[in-house]
């Protein structure tokens, strides 16, 4: 109980401010206002009250809609009032800088992270620590998690939307556990697609890129919407093949996909919202083995959403299949010994894998004025998962997950923001898991977050949050029949026989403190900076014996961001920003690592849009060089060693420039795009030139390709 009490002082003692303060009396002009609407940021409440407000905000905004997000709190509000550090990007920045990915446009954001492989395979996470899993940031659709339960991250070419579907991101920098559970990590993702009443009534684009000359990929999406009254429906779909960097004869991956929706309104404040999707194709993921082929990979949902009044409940359904392979060095080079034992015990290698997973979650949600001066939010969410492969031992395997969650925003004063939260979680694949060594199962993360409003325009912000990440199911449970057979074999060779399997390991944690501040000056200059310290515990890490554990601390991040946006005249805009990421070492282990992360990352953009005709954009994107490694392909070996390749890896500059033509009422759009106009052939993650491993006498790319040049051009019609 003294463990327990100490991990929530913090929480506490918040908790004590909080009703000290409620105590003072509410001012008679204040009247309550309404709860919103989690859809969409402009679909929130239809009270009159609220839309007369909302009307007054944005005159006096002149950066809106980025000015406002939903994620940080489940409602709508400013980000001047936002309890965390949160970035918002448009569809009006996609199609001004010409993005044609949704990895593209994230690296536009400070503190967050891309480290591009290969075109299949973009590693994504936010101020440090994601490894090759990418698993540390919760991405989500529409208000449904993304994240693959195999894996724990994102096959972002094989997502159910296209990204002419994508209305706005917002993107949680720091943990957000409190309201979002497993693996809310370093960050959440909240990607919102376009509601059919907003979309053309036809629209249709396609993309051609070219590596250096070599036809790189083809990209198309199409969509059509209608609106009946109070029911509005749109369908689209799109079709990518996309080459791969080192050889453009060979395919990175290929996807197909199709994506609905329909909202109905019955009336101001119930509306019902019903999406689905389905999406194909063939990628591969990437882990500390190599690289893991998926083939056929099928990816099908539903997803259900209503409100009524300050009620909201959504459920969802997903269905994911694919064929995977494990081929990498390790697995190869096995070494004629090794190679008599298999053939003497009569074991066959086989590393070809049939998964189906399946899951569905609800989840309901209430928010409440609570008097005048507190708002309440409060939920519960279900998550069952059934994993199915015939390549493991005791398939299926279950998982059950459960929430409850509670946020009070309390404003004693006018220009004084309280935020308290917190969340409990059950998981019934870490079961054995404890809250700080009380004996509770499960677990538990707070969230205190002090906003003081400088005036109109101006707002500083300190916070704690504590999150957690669930182990993937690769993590845990790859209890893998091939390896089962092992036992049989004589030392050291049956210690194979649990390799990969770890079902003890426990979730991982993160303690966050951060300060923020935001402004907008002049109407026309919005600064957002941040600085954070983050304390990981009970991280997860592969060790010598082939198996996952969990360690009690591998190292601690610091850093900060700074973002400034500049609305000029003539229809000019312009950003800039810059993030700084600090490893803090903490034992050996950490030593490892500390320098396998770029320090300094900087984004220039500017883009003249004028109403109709001509435009034109230029991004700058630069991150420093850091160390890291893969496996040698040549002298790697399961039954020998892990013998690491070792990169330096050089500084990352890339220009892209954007170029196009408006006409027909703006009907259509043609133009051109350069990626990586300065050609800087960078890895940005480790790679090199070795012996083909199946095919003796060749050579092939290992690890991370170059960079390339890519020229792009595109032609998008809308009606």
């Amino acid at each position: 109980m003294k463990k327990l009490l100490k991990y929530l002082s913090p929480f506490l003692l918040s908790l004590l401010v909080l009703f000290s303060l409620n105590s003072h009396p509410a001012r008679a002009e204040e009247k309550p206002k309404s709860a919103e609407n989690l859809f969409d940021v402009e679909e929130e409440v239809k009270t009159e009250e609220w839309k007369g407000e909302v009307d007054k905000k944005l005159k006096e905004t002149p950066l809106e809609p980025e000015a406002y997000v939903v994620s940080g709190s489940k409602y709508a509000q400013s980000l001047r009032e936002a309890p965390a550090a949160m970035t918002v990007l448009t569809s009006e920045d996609i199609q001004a800088y010409g993005i044609t990915s949704l990895e593209e446009l994230l690296r536009l954001v400070p503190g967050v992270e891309v480290k591009a492989i290969n075109p299949a395979n973009k590693l994504l996470g936010e101020r440090g620590f994601f490894f090759l899993t990418a698993n540390s940031v919760l991405v989500l659709i529409d208000g449904r998690e993304e994240n693959t339960n195999i894996f724990g991250g994102i096959f972002w070419g094989l997502l159910p939307i296209s990204l002419g579907d994508v209305e706005r991101v917002e993107i949680i920098r720091g943990p957000g556990s409190a309201l979002y559970g497993a693996n809310a990590y370093n960050g959440v993702i909240n990607i919102v697609t376009r509601r059919p009443r907003e979309e053309k009534t036809a629209r249709l684009k396609e993309e051609t890129g070219f590596y250096s000359g070599d036809l790189g990929f083809l990209k198309g999406n199409a969509a059509v919407a209608q609106t009946f009254k109070k029911l509005s429906v749109k369908v689209s779909g799109g079709a990518d093949r996309v080459m791969d960097w080192a050889d453009p004869q060979e395919e990175s991956y290929r996807a197909y996909r199709v994506f609905g929706r329909a909202n109905y309104e019955f009336s101001g404040q119930t509306v019902l919202d019903l999406d689905g999707g389905w999406v194909r194709g063939d990628t591969e993921a990437y882990s500390w083995i190599g690289e893991i082929p998926l083939k056929a990979m099928d990816t099908s949902y539903a997803n259900l959403r209503f409100q009524s009044g300050p009620f909201r409940f959504q459920s969802n359904y997903r269905r994911q299949s694919t064929h995977f392979s494990l081929v990498s060095p390790a697995l190869s080079n096995i070494g004629d010994i090794y190679k008599a034992f298999l053939k003497t015990y009569d074991i066959d290698l086989n590393f070809n894998f049939k998964t189906l997973n399946q899951n569905s979650e609800s989840r309901l949600e209430y928010t409440r004025f609570l008097g005048q001066k507190n708002r309440l939010t409060a939920g519960i969410t279900y998550l069952f998962n059934r994993f199915d492969t015939d390549s493991i031992v005791d398939s299926p395997q279950w998982e059950q997950r459960g929430g409850v969650y509670l946020q009070d925003e309390f404003r004693p004063v006018e220009s004084f923001l309280v935020y308290l939260g917190a969340r409990y979680d059950y998981n019934s694949a870490t079961k054995d898991q404890d809250i700080a060594g009380s004996g509770i199962q499960g677990d538990l993360s707070p969230r205190v977050s002090l906003v003081y409003l400088l005036g109109s325009n101006q707002s500083v912000r300190a916070s704690f949050g504590r999150a957690f990440r669930k182990p993937s199911f690769f993590e845990s449970q790859m209890h893998l029949k091939t390896f089962q057979k092992f036992e049989q074999l004589p030392a050291p060779y049956d210690s194979y026989s649990q390799f990969l399997y770890s079902p003890d390991v426990q979730n991982e944690h993160v303690n966050n403190y951060e300060i923020g501040y935001f402004a907008q000056f002049l109407r026309r200059y919005t600064l957002t900076a941040s600085i954070f310290f983050n304390q990981y515990l009970d991280t997860l890490n592969f060790c010598d014996d082939y198996r996952y554990h969990n360690i009690p601390y591998y190292a601690n991040s610091y850093g900060g961001e700074a973002n400034l946006e500049i609305l000029l005249p003539l229809s000019w805009r312009a950003f800039v920003n810059y993030g700084y990421l600090g490893i803090h070492k903490i034992d050996v282990t950490a030593s490892k690592i500390a320098d396998n992360f770029p320090n300094h990352h900087f984004n220039l953009g500017a883009r003249w849009r004028p109403p109709t005709g001509p435009a034109f954009a230029l991004l700058f994107h630069s991150v420093t060089g850091y160390k890291d490694a893969i496996l040698n392909p040549e002298t790697s070996s399961l039954t020998g060693t892990l013998d690491p390749y070792e990169n330096k890896l050089g500084n990352t500059f890339l220009l892209n420039v954007k170029a196009s033509y408006r006409f027909w009422k703006n009907r259509v759009e043609i133009g051109a795009s350069v990626f990586n106009l300065l050609y800087n052939e960078a890895r940005e993650y480790p790679g090199g030139v070795f012996p083909d491993i199946e095919n003796p006498g060749q050579t092939r790319n290992y690890g991370g390709e170059k960079l390339p040049l890519t020229a792009i051009g595109f032609v998008e019609v809308s009606y």
